[in-house]
């Protein structure tokens, strides 16, 4: 599982009392559990800077690796073309790599 860290910011609105934190502690909590039942939440914090709190928790999830442009081309040298599976898939015609100017 990947571990995540979620920052949240809160209005003002939002919390007028200390029972409207416990209010909405447990709406929260029980809306992940229903909506995201594969989160696992490890840790809670309340933290003081632009940010309210800060929640670490496991999920299943996919991720991707993104590159800026440039360095995908430095990565692929000097005149080494698209890697193979790129090349394979245009030369099917199922896809191109294009390039925005």
């Amino acid at each position: 599982m990947a571990t995540f860290a979620m920052l949240t910011r809160l209005t003002p609105e939002t919390l007028k009392s200390p029972a409207d934190l416990k209010r909405l502690e447990k709406e929260v909590s029980e809306r992940i559990r229903k909506e995201c039942p594969l989160v696992k939440w490890l840790a809670n914090y309340a933290i003081l800077g632009p940010y309210d709190y800060r929640s670490i928790g496991h999920a299943q999830t996919e991720t991707w690796t993104a590159l800026p442009w440039e360095r995908f081309e430095h990565l692929l040298g000097a005149g080494a073309g698209m890697p193979s599976r790129a090349r394979a898939v245009s030369a099917r015609g199922e896809s191109r790599v294009h390039r925005a100017v």
